[in-house]
């Protein structure tokens, strides 16, 4: 997994288009940005990220950020 931001189109719900986000690795922790205001997130969602049609990863939502900025995702378990 890279060190640094990466950009990364993301998708957390089945029937939902992949919205362009900002993961950052955080060790086996991830934290995710979209550039654009989502569907309220919930954690225990999961969450998979892709570059172009390349899956690069996933993994268990486990806490967002308030209410108010819930384009990010503070936590993410990734596997």
């Amino acid at each position: 997994a890279p060190g640094e931001p990466i950009t990364v189109s993301a998708k957390i719900r089945y029937s939902a288009s992949p919205s362009l986000a900002t993961l950052t690795p955080l060790g086996d922790w991830a934290q995710l940005t979209f550039n654009e205001s989502q569907r309220p997130i919930s954690p225990g969602q999961a969450i998979v990220f892709y570059q172009g049609k390349e899956v690069l990863g996933g993994g268990i939502i486990e806490t967002n950020a308030p209410a108010s900025h819930y384009e990010m995702i503070s936590a993410v378990k990734t596997r």
